[in-house]
């Protein structure tokens, strides 16, 4: 009698012990997709502000100054940038239903433009709708993730949802600034 006790008490216990291990795997594996996920996000964050610093030729040609002359343009050639980079369509809807699910939003892009001590500040809906314009002085301007504007300098951020547990879905959000230096071989 004692040894059939034993037998099942081994037998649950081994059970438990599988069933403890799937649901780590399990949540092994979620937390690799959302790290995937925001390796990807922001790789095409970055990606995207740099193919939209397009700095005016003509300006740098005369003065050295590395501008962004048409922030509406940098906004489009950004979400252009964004969509190839993330594999979204025209409407911005992801591809990839594993990673994200449904419609990326364009949160904010922002457009420093730093001449000597003052900076030019251009603030982008998702839409590319200019809703702030505004001056401010080297060293009392911040981009939202918190870096000091020293250079001309790009801010962007989305919002997407990303697959969740049982069916459910979480918000996520990525955020990144990039500036344009002038490269100095002295």
């Amino acid at each position: 009698m004692i040894k059939k006790n034993a037998a099942n008490v081994d037998l649950i216990s081994g059970m438990m012990f599988f069933c403890i291990l799937i649901l780590t795997i399990f949540f092994g594996f979620r937390i690799t997709q959302y790290m995937v996920t925001s390796a990807i996000a922001e790789d095409a964050l970055a990606a995207s502000n740099l193919a939209s610093a397009v700095i005016d030729v003509e300006e740098y040609g005369r003065t050295h100054r590395l501008w962004i002359a048409d922030g509406k343009r940098a906004f489009e050639i950004y979400k252009d940038a964004l969509q190839s980079n993330m594999k979204l369509d025209t409407q911005l809807y992801s591809s990839n239903n594993d990673l994200i699910l449904g419609q990326v939003q364009i949160k904010e892009y922002i457009v420093y433009n730093v001449n000597g001590q003052d900076i030019e500040i251009e603030v982008y809906d998702g839409n590319g709708t200019l809703t702030f314009a505004g001056m401010g002085r080297e060293g009392d301007v911040f981009t939202p993730d918190g870096i000091c504007v020293e250079n001309t300098t790009i801010y962007s951020k989305i919002g997407f949802e990303v697959v969740g547990l049982a069916g459910q879905s979480f918000a996520g959000e990525k955020e990144k600034s990039i500036d344009i230096a002038r490269w100095n071989s002295e």
